[in-house]
């Protein structure tokens, strides 16, 4: 047990005693979380030029509601109410004379919006007040139209405009019409709970919100695939590194094959935990500032914990046993593939399970081992209601399936460390983890 010890501290300290161990701390969330955060920090801060939109108002009507429209946003929403710095870009509108508006005068003005003259045109039809129409009543035209916040806000105000003046000229009372059509808002909550004892009074249930609702278990699995990813890259580096400069030998001289990858991966682990410290404490710090701790999903830590480990153990073994039995760094990554399928597959379905996190496509998808720990993980978060059973069997089965990969891969990594030249072949792989020799 000294020797194992020894070898993990020795891991330990390789892994995060390093420069580059620093660095990942600092890019990989960056890697992972920069596509949803950084939109979010920069806003539209790069984008404020004005959005010039040209009107060809067929229907006479429109355009002096829109010109009023224009000037409220653009004093109102372009502008922070505390700062009074601008956040957006303003919409100046052009009005284009109806006569001789032709399919030569709309090639003209897309060809303005192609020389960045002209942000988009609208074509607003004559029969737009109509109730029944057989073609679109407003065609909008830019590079972009599906993703275009323009669009959106003259959709908004064509349609308040238009719903008015139906409303008007039928005779009805607008306030009846609205109250009468008003949407009824389904309020969603959470479940209702009891304190720990079961005696107290029913605590009432938490609004839900969507966002928190998506993003906080999708949190979950990133950051144990952050931490996974963390983990392996340093593992694949240091065998690799060892057999090719016959380190490895010299270690198999003084200690057995179990000591040393239980050393590897003794330390390994210690290594992974310290930067979900490091990481959660960050997280906790930031949700302690902002005064958000309640939104911490505190169940979800001691499963995430446990999930973690195995997985650490059972993807680091696996890659140990890869990085012995190949002769170079290119040979390693084609094996590393068989690595990251069971890592990346929960990321396409992800949306799938927070949906449903107790369907029946969740409940079996997340009770197969490879992919146990990142699902288990991610329906946890998902529902307060996930069956403690399926939770303890998850756990079972990602427990003896670690338990296989390790015994496998010590197999692997036992003949692998002192082999040298060519690289085996997959039969040889399978006939070193079941027949070990």
């Amino acid at each position: 047990m000294h020797k194992i010890l020894t070898i993990a501290i020795r891991e330990y300290r390789a892994m995060i005693v390093t420069k580059g161990f620093l660095i990942g701390l600092a890019i990989v969330p960056i890697m992972f979380l920069g596509g949803a955060i950084i939109p979010q920090l920069i806003g539209k801060s790069l984008d404020l030029d004005d959005k010039k939109l040209a009107v060809i108002d067929r229907s006479g009507r429109l355009y002096p509601v829109l010109e009023q429209a224009a000037l409220q946003y653009n004093t109102t929403v372009v502008f922070d109410s505390t700062t009074k710095k601008q956040i957006g870009p303003k919409i100046v509108l052009e009005s284009i004379p109806i006569e001789g508006a032709s399919d030569e005068l709309k090639l003209d003005l897309s060809d303005r919006v192609r020389q960045r003259k002209l942000h988009a045109f609208a074509d607003i039809a004559p029969a737009v007040f109509e109730m029944r129409l057989t073609e679109p009543p407003v065609t909008y035209h830019s590079e972009n139209s599906a993703m275009s916040d323009t669009k959106r806000w003259l959709d908004s105000v064509i349609n308040g405009e238009v719903r008015r003046a139906r409303i008007a000229e039928s005779g009805l009372d607008a306030d009846l019409v609205n109250g009468v059509t008003s949407q009824v808002v389904v309020d969603g909550r959470g479940l209702l709970t009891r304190n720990s004892s079961g005696t107290g009074p029913v605590q009432p249930a938490a609004k839900s919100n969507a966002m928190e609702t998506l993003f906080v278990p999708m949190g979950c699995m990133m950051l144990m695939f952050m931490l996974i990813f963390m983990a392996l890259q340093p593992m694949l580096e240091c065998v690799l590194e060892e057999k090719q400069q016959r380190v490895g030998e010299v270690l198999l001289g003084s200690v057995n094959s179990t000591q040393l990858m239980g050393g590897k991966l003794l330390g390994n682990v210690a290594g992974s935990l310290t930067v979900f410290v490091i990481y959660a404490s960050a997280g906790f710090g930031i949700a302690w500032f902002n005064d958000v701790l309640d939104k911490v999903p505190w169940r979800v830590v001691p499963w995430f914990l446990l999930f973690h480990v195995c997985a650490v153990l059972m993807f680091s073994g696996i890659t140990m046993a890869f990085a012995s039995a190949s002769n170079n760094l290119q040979e390693a990554q084609g094996y590393m593939m068989l690595v990251w399928m069971p890592l990346i597959v929960p990321m396409f379905v992800w949306l799938s399970i927070v949906q449903n996190p107790n369907g029946s496509f969740a409940t079996w998808f997340s009770l197969i081992p490879p992919v146990t720990p990142l699902t288990m993980v991610l329906r946890i978060a998902a529902s307060s209601a996930v069956p403690l059973w399926q939770i303890l069997l998850g756990v079972a089965l990602t427990i003896a399936f670690t338990v296989l990969c390790v015994v496998v891969a010590g197999r692997i990594f036992r003949i692998g460390m002192l082999s040298q030249g060519k690289a085996p072949k997959l039969v040889d792989l399978l006939k070193w983890a079941f027949v070990g020799v």
